[in-house]
């Protein structure tokens, strides 16, 4: 969040969000012990039953998005989600967000909620009728034509040379094809909103440009499960580079500065973590280049990636090789050693979606769904150094942009970043 004020006599005069990293994957699965984002069971909490029934919702726990957890159906009956139900209305009344937008918001949820309780039958092809009751409830959700989404979950058809090729999926690849739908959807909606808040908040100020501004950074802590993946891979390495820019700033900086001015200091020892950064950013060879390099490999595999890291890294005093079959490796970060599972790297790295998907959403007769999908600004683009400008993987530069920009020696700073070590109720930002 980034508040601006005016010079001469102090008062805001706006203020701009920035999202730079939302754990879509959470939508779709889910830890031990962890909820999916909170908003979705604030509906069952808050709305009426009729619109539920209108949405073509059931209990909680008969959602598969839901239903790992198994107090789901309790917990959208208790006071404590109610009340986050109405804060959440409260605060699209702040914003000055209409009711019949509101329900289109929660039409979009809904729709999220049913594709994910599409199944593809246990053949070696993928199918569904789209005349199946669910599939057409999540057709109707979303605008969209039922056969149309069917083929499209479970068909891949391409032009080549003119020619039309189609291939069926195999039902774990249509599952993988319904997650992808679903987390692209909730992303888009979520960057739909912050642009909604932005419009709001933007300033009219006549200088803008020259006001006096105060970054305020919400970030996931360093995080240390049990399962560590792609998603603590890009949040810790956030944090390894607040923390190399604090040191940066608080101690190198200043003690140049006093050394100038001629003032004796004592030797404050502090860890450096550059060689943690270098690790993960160094090009050509870095975790995150090695990373990009086999996602973009037709045959590049999660265990590929895993042997190119071990292949390259070995020797690095900041990795650790995990002997025997494991498919994990080890980062020495500043405020632990951390165990990453390979599995998913890769796709979650590419956070691609198909183009019939894509056409198919852009269809849409439901008129927010199909603004999501047609506004490029609202979408993360397929490509991997798009996604690396609207920081996925937060490097430097926007990792120094998030701070507030600007000369380094003005900067003010509130650290308060407790470490994670157990994943909690919470459904993160949602």
């Amino acid at each position: 969040l980034s508040l601006m004020f005016n010079n001469q006599h102090g008062y805001v005069v706006g203020a701009s969000i920035n999202q730079y990293l939302l754990e879509k994957s959470r939508v779709g699965r889910q830890a031990g012990g962890e909820r999916n984002f909170h908003v979705f069971y604030y509906m069952f909490a808050g709305l009426p039953e009729n619109m539920l029934g209108k949405f073509h919702l059931k209990t909680p726990s008969r959602h598969r998005y839901l239903a790992s957890d198994a107090d789901a159906d309790a917990y959208c009956r208790s006071e404590e989600c109610l009340e986050g139900f109405q804060s959440m209305r409260d605060c699209m009344n702040t914003v000055e967000m209409s009711v019949d937008h509101a329900m289109e918001v929660f039409q979009v949820l809904a729709g999220i909620l049913l594709i994910g309780d599409l199944e593809f039958g246990d053949s070696d092809t993928a199918f569904i009728s789209p005349s199946n009751v669910r599939a057409v409830d999540a057709a109707k959700a979303l605008g969209l034509d039922a056969p149309a989404l069917c083929r499209a979950l479970t068909v891949s058809t391409n032009i080549t040379r003119g020619e039309i090729i189609t291939i069926s999926y195999p039902p774990e690849k249509a599952a993988d094809c319904r997650d992808a739908t679903a987390k692209a959807i909730y992303g888009r909606l979520f960057n739909f909103i912050v642009s909604f808040i932005n419009g709001v908040l933007a300033s009219e100020h006549p200088s803008v440009a020259k006001c006096t501004r105060i970054g305020v950074l919400d970030i996931f802590g360093f995080e240390n499960f049990e399962h560590n993946s792609f998603e603590q891979f890009c949040i810790n390495l956030a944090n390894e580079e607040l923390q190399h820019l604090f040191n940066e700033c608080v101690f190198q900086m200043e003690k140049e500065e006093l050394k100038k001015e001629g003032v004796r200091t004592a030797n404050i020892d502090y860890k450096d973590n550059l060689s943690i950064l270098q690790l993960f950013l160094n090009k050509p060879i870095g975790m995150l280049s090695l990373l990009d390099e086999q996602s973009l490999f037709p045959k590049g595999s999660d265990q590929s990636f895993l042997g190119k890291l071990n292949d390259n890294f070995t020797k690095h005093q900041d990795f650790g090789v995990v002997k025997g079959r494991s498919q994990s490796f080890v980062v020495k970060h500043y405020a632990g050693k951390v165990s990453y599972h390979v599995d998913d790297f890769l796709d979650k790295n590419r956070d691609t979606l198909s183009e019939n998907i894509l056409e198919l959403l852009k269809a849409s007769h439901f008129a927010l769904l199909k603004t999501l999908f047609m506004d490029e600004a609202l979408g993360q683009a397929s490509t991997l150094v798009r996604k690396r400008e609207v920081s996925l993987h937060l490097n430097r530069k926007h990792s120094t942009r998030v701070q507030g920009g600007g000369n380094r020696r003005n900067k003010a700073y509130v650290h308060n970043a407790p470490a994670s070590s157990s994943s909690g109720g919470g459904g993160g930002g949602g």
